[in-house]
């Protein structure tokens, strides 16, 4: 992307700057007086330029683009919101642990999925106990991806900014080992009607257990629904177990991104 200035600019004068695409520069016009995506990486465009295209000619489908974007931190469920989605938008959904790559002001989707865990679990899933501060950083920089989707959120509360896009934030607890729960939600959430049986075949698929076999399979093997080797554990990603991480780290978490906490109603204590 470039950013041309077309004249002097002052904090409350609006830019225009182009897109290239394969088609060729789009004019987009900036949001006024906000000069910088929630990203980082471009300006605020006040519409979205340009649709999200995805291959599914296999499908019938010519140049498609996603319908829904499914984003949040690692191990809090995104992976089963996307598998379901995808069913449900055959194929029409786009799955990310961050917000820049797939930049929801930039490109049209019609909702934002976004899924979160309570910190703890989400560090102790992910291994921290057994791992480093690099890890830990990644998961860190994976919330403040969170926070810039909420600052979206706020923004189209507040302001009526991209009012084309429905941002919905799903709690992992509310749903985990309720399958069949999160399919209706989600066919709800997306106006996708699909009888009794469609539901409880796609809840079948996208279980669990299901994917707790899937993860056990070599890597290459299977990866059908995207589930990487040993992605899920025994303890089947059971609530409460970031109870055993220490004090120290629990309080880093804290000092981190603890607006988290208070954002989701999730407890802070150790």
């Amino acid at each position: 992307m470039k950013l041309y200035h077309r004249e002097d600019i002052t904090f409350n004068d609006s830019l225009e700057w182009t897109t290239e695409t394969p088609e060729g520069e789009t004019l987009v016009k900036q949001l006024p007086n906000v000069f910088n995506c929630f990203c980082g990486f471009h300006p605020l465009p006040q519409y979205a330029p340009h649709y999200h295209y995805i291959s599914l000619e296999s499908q019938g489908y010519s140049n498609a683009h996603s319908l829904v974007l499914i984003s949040g931190t690692a191990k809090s469920g995104s992976t089963a919101a996307w598998q379901v989605a995808d069913l449900l938008t055959n194929g029409r959904s786009v799955k990310s642990h961050s917000f820049s790559d797939n930049c929801p002001s930039v490109f049209k989707f019609e909702h934002v999925i976004i899924t979160v865990r309570h910190p703890f679990d989400q560090m102790y899933s992910n291994g921290f106990h057994l791992a480093n501060n690099l890890h830990k950083l990644r998961i860190l920089k994976e919330w403040e991806d969170v926070g810039r989707y909420v600052t979206l959120s706020k923004f189209q509360q507040t302001l009526g900014y991209r009012r084309d896009m429905k941002i919905t934030f799903l709690k992992y607890e509310d749903f985990w080992n309720k399958d069949l729960k999160r399919v209706k939600f989600l066919s709800n959430l997306i106006n996708k009607n699909i009888s009794e049986e469609e539901a409880k075949a796609i809840s079948t698929d996208t279980c669990i257990e299901k994917n707790y076999e899937r993860s056990k399979l070599v890597f290459g093997e299977n990866r059908i629904r995207m589930i990487n080797e040993n992605h899920i554990d025994d303890k089947r990603g059971r609530p409460g177990q970031g109870k055993a991480l220490d004090r120290v780290t629990k309080q880093d978490i804290l000092d981190s991104c603890e607006w988290a906490f208070d954002e989701f109603g999730y407890s802070k204590d150790f």
